[in-house]
């Protein structure tokens, strides 16, 4: 082994991974996708490349019919790995007529997370992103930016290996940003990987540690 050379472990491993909306529209062509730990991936690629299509599918919000699959040096399947994946979506999914607090509870519940671990993780992230005064109030009186910031709060709380993201932080202002993006290279160190898409040059500067661009149903780098 080469002096100072860092070996990066595999965490998800995917060959042949292939997508179809119809006969006609083939979004993902047997695509090969390495994930590694402590990484931080950027996905880039044109409007209609399949970006969204591709974090949906590793998240079990669309389904295909096979692919070949390791995580953490095993064969898996995609449906098994789910509990280990946080998705933050571009809009987040979350309950207007409930409050904030009740959200995160919703989130803690679905997921079957260690409540006590959980809520104690979230109120210290909310008070980072300056939203504990608010989370008694109900979601639907929330601007966008507080909206993101209680989702982004549930789903870093969550016991998870890996979080994808979809053009994420763009809702936020500057401070809540710099904090986000402290929190991510945190996560990381503990052997853990994040996925996002983005378009905005400035955000993958200061978050990604490797970029892969997306084109005609496969990546380059």
């Amino acid at each position: 082994m080469v002096k100072g050379w860092n070996y990066m472990k595999p965490m998800l491993e995917i060959t042949n991974l292939s997508f179809s909306y119809s006969e006609e529209t083939e979004v993902l062509k047997n695509l090969d996708f390495t994930l590694n730990e402590k990484e931080i991936l950027c996905i880039k690629g044109p409007n209609g490349a399949g970006k969204t299509t591709f974090l949906k599918i590793l998240c079990g919000l669309i389904r295909i019919n096979s692919c070949n699959l390791k995580y953490m040096g095993q064969k898996n399947k995609l449906r098994n790995i789910k509990d280990d994946i946080a998705y933050v979506p571009s809009d987040p999914y979350l309950y207007t007529k409930l409050t904030g607090m009740e959200n995160l509870e919703l989130i803690c519940d679905i997921w079957k997370e260690d409540k006590k671990k959980f809520m104690l993780t979230s109120m210290e992230l909310a008070n980072f992103f300056n939203l504990e005064e608010d989370l008694n109030t109900y979601v639907e009186d929330y601007s966008l930016g507080m909206k993101h910031k209680l989702y982004l709060i549930g789903m870093l709380s969550r016991n998870t290996k890996i979080i994808i993201m979809d053009e994420p932080l763009t809702a936020l202002d500057i401070q809540s940003q710099n904090i986000a993006i402290k929190m991510f290279h945190e996560y990381v160190q503990l052997n853990k990987s994040i996925i996002f898409v983005s378009h905005i040059n400035d955000l993958i500067t200061r978050l990604a540690t490797k970029e892969l661009n997306l084109v005609n149903g496969r990546f380059y780098d």
